[in-house]
């Protein structure tokens, strides 16, 4: 059930809200910063993009997944997909979007999430 709700919580779309993008950059460029609160900062980023400028979504959704994996953060790796799928589902590129989503889903079964 949990896969499910989370799957649906990122093929609903963004919600549009006013964000201080160069904020959100220089919280995570400033290492001292925990992974999980930069991590947050690349979703709320991806979550201004995602509707105005494909090319700036897919490049955090590729930052989020780089760091995630680097530093070997499972759920995290797992949020990553999900946005690239949301990314695709929302330009309507539904067989990219399904491909991500199911890589989510795969390391949540793994994570037994």
């Amino acid at each position: 059930m949990k896969r499910f709700i989370f799957l649906l919580i990122f093929i609903l779309p963004f919600t549009s809200r006013a964000t201080n993008t160069d904020s959100l950059w220089r919280i995570w460029n400033d290492k001292s910063v925990n992974k999980n609160k930069r991590l947050n900062i690349l979703h709320d980023l991806a979550a201004h993009y995602i509707y105005k400028n494909f090319d700036s979504a897919i490049y955090i959704a590729k930052t989020e997944l780089e760091f995630a994996q680097k530093h070997k953060l499972k759920d995290w790796e797992a949020t990553a997909y999900s946005l690239y799928g949301t990314i695709f589902w929302q330009k309507g590129y539904l067989p990219n979007a399904i491909q991500y989503y199911l890589k989510a889903l795969k390391i949540m079964e793994e994570r037994k999430d």
